[in-house]
């Protein structure tokens, strides 16, 4: 697919292009940048792209990042935790999160579920958003290639596949 250079703007988060120069198009006077379209970027939220671009610097969050710290403070000396984050859209739940990861670094193990708008009525939303990014799971991927993938991601965790497969899936 190509696309013009004002297209091309509006998709470069979410996908790879590659410039063609400036081509010369029937009924235009002028050249017109063209780019093709090559491949889908893997799914990355806002934060991720505005990581990217650059975020403005964190502000009036002092005490729920305490919190969050806190807790993961806890974790860290062996009190495992799961810890929700809930709040009304555009809040600054994900950034918030964003941040807490970014201060925290490598050294914790992290798995992370979302909510969707349109996920609000759906039960263990989260759940199944951590489960499928967990073991890799495209949305619309076949029920066969998902259950491949969970069996094989338990048994990397460690974990007895035949036992809990069936109740991921």
């Amino acid at each position: 697919m190509i696309v013009s250079e004002t297209t091309q703007r509006l998709i470069a988060d979410h996908f790879e292009t590659l410039s063609l120069g400036n081509l010369s198009l029937k009924g235009k006077a002028a050249r017109v940048g063209a780019w093709q379209v090559v491949a889908r970027r893997t799914a990355r939220s806002r934060i991720e792209i505005g990581t990217h671009r650059g975020l403005t610097p964190l502000a009036g969050r002092v005490g729920e990042m305490a919190q969050l710290l806190e807790s993961c403070e806890h974790a860290q000396r062996g009190d495992r935790r799961i810890l929700f984050l809930t709040g009304d859209p555009g809040i600054g739940k994900s950034r918030l999160l964003h941040e807490l990861r970014r201060r925290l670094g490598d050294g914790v193990s992290w798995m992370e579920g979302r909510c969707a708008s349109v996920g609000r009525s759906i039960a263990f939303h989260p759940l199944i958003d951590l489960l499928k990014r967990t073991f890799g799971i495209e949305e619309g991927a076949a029920a066969e290639a998902a259950a491949d993938r969970i069996d094989r991601g338990v048994h990397r965790l460690g974990g007895e596949a035949a036992e809990i497969v069936p109740y991921l899936c």
